[in-house]
């Protein structure tokens, strides 16, 4: 994750919910310089930090790079692509891309919604070389052979609201919306819900360093309302990009690098240790990984 903070004007390039986090006292920035406008900060960084690392905090991850994946090819597509674990449905994990040179574009979270569906999304600030390796391996053509046709890749960014529920009371919280007797995702799982039975929303429980770390994907025009709803729980503390930021990578240590948009070197013993990397080589860049150990 990454912030700019040069431009704080009011344009058309906001968060649905920039008003209700400037209401807040919230700077706003984003990911990317020319990204989507979030709250980077409020008034007393200091209470998000403690917050995330002692209680719950409420991030605004509206501008991460966002795309789904599908169609009868999605599953090898995403299996050639991501180097982490081989997903079945309603799962979730942090999945490296590597490009041919075996650096890393980005690590994104990857869901599996569907047989032939996948959700990706990329928290940090390498969005945009994801997005364009994604785009040049899905039209790879040789010599009349293209691996990947058919493949429908659609950006989602702009009709789902990512909001992140990170700490102790995380799942209490959201399962007070949970009204129709559906449960809170178990770890690593994905599910769709209906929250207060009538807001759609995907959720996913990521967890992180063992506390509860939940996504909830929601329309833009809900946003708003959710986003305002959550905070009335007196457990619950907003919290910018810039803290949520700087956390998770204290506790995902290969978020750390990906603040800086542009591809980075990692060993094959680092992404195995950190349990990213699957023992099959049957993805892009294994080749050249395994030739640098």
């Amino acid at each position: 994750m990454s912030g700019d903070t040069k431009n704080t004007e009011m344009s058309d390039n906001l968060s649905v919910l920039a008003y209700e986090e400037l209401a807040l006292g919230a700077t706003l920035g984003g990911f990317v310089k020319e990204g989507t406008k979030v709250a980077l900060a409020y008034k007393n960084q200091g209470e998000e930090y403690t917050a995330l690392r002692h209680g719950t905090g409420l991030t605004d991850l509206s501008g991460c790079y966002s795309v789904r994946l599908s169609g009868p090819v999605a599953q090898s597509f995403i299996e050639a692509t991501c180097a982490g674990q081989k997903l079945g449905v309603g799962e979730c994990a942090f999945e490296p891309v590597l490009l041919g040179d075996s650096r890393i574009a980005s690590i994104p979270l990857v869901a599996r919604t569907g047989d032939q569906e996948y959700v990706l999304w990329d928290i940090s600030a390498s969005g945009d070389i994801l997005a364009a390796w994604l785009n040049f391996v899905a039209n790879i053509n040789q010599n009349g052979f293209a691996p990947y046709q058919g493949l429908e890749m659609e950006e989602v960014s702009q009709s789902l609201t990512p909001l992140l529920l990170w700490g102790e009371a995380a799942s209490e919280i959201l399962s007070d919306y949970l009204k129709d007797g559906s449960a809170v995702p178990e770890t690593n799982q994905v599910h769709d819900a209906l929250l207060d039975n009538h807001i759609p929303a995907l959720i996913i429980n990521m967890r992180i360093n063992d506390r509860p770390s939940l996504i909830l994907l929601v329309p833009p025009q809900s946003a708003p309302v959710m986003f305002c709803s959550l905070l009335s729980f007196n457990t619950l503390t907003p919290v910018g990009l810039t803290a949520a930021a700087q956390v998770a990578a204290e506790n995902l240590e290969y978020l750390a690098p990906l603040s800086e948009a542009k591809p980075h070197e990692a060993s094959k013993h680092d992404l195995m240790r950190q349990g990213l990397l699957r023992h099959e080589n049957d993805y892009i860049g294994a080749r050249a990984l395994t030739v640098q150990e």
